[in-house]
């Protein structure tokens, strides 16, 4: 019973995204740019707000900040890909404390996208 429920939303989920790719709906294009957009708009928002806020790191972040300089399969509280970001983002970006936490703000951005994607298709 349950597998027969997990096909009919399988089904479901195919044909609107079959519906999204052939364009048949103007109001769909409309709903990812709206979606990009506010997305965007917060993140740089919260990324300039990181800069010129004028916060100092807070113990947690200047930890994660020491962890990322000396990569590890995995730290004494927490799992290594923190770091792993942390390292690539100074790597890109320097490092400034903005570009420290610049991670968060991209992956909260990233998730928001993509949880109203799948609200919107499952629907």
């Amino acid at each position: 019973m349950q597998e027969i429920c997990i096909l009919s939303i399988a089904r479901r989920v195919k044909r609107k995204v079959n519906k999204l790719m052939n364009n048949t709906a103007g109001r769909n294009i409309n709903f990812f740019f709206s979606l990009v957009l506010l997305s965007s708009v917060f993140f740089f928002y919260r990324v300039l707000l990181n800069k010129f806020a004028g916060l100092d790191l807070h113990f947690d972040e200047a930890q994660y900040w020491s962890w990322s300089k000396e990569l590890e399969w995995g730290y004494f509280s927490k799992p290594p890909l923190i770091a792993w970001l942390i390292n690539l983002s100074s790597k890109f970006c320097g490092e400034e404390e903005y570009c420290i936490r610049i991670s968060s703000p991209l992956l909260h951005s990233l998730s928001a996208i993509f949880i109203a994607i799948s609200s919107y298709l499952v629907k």
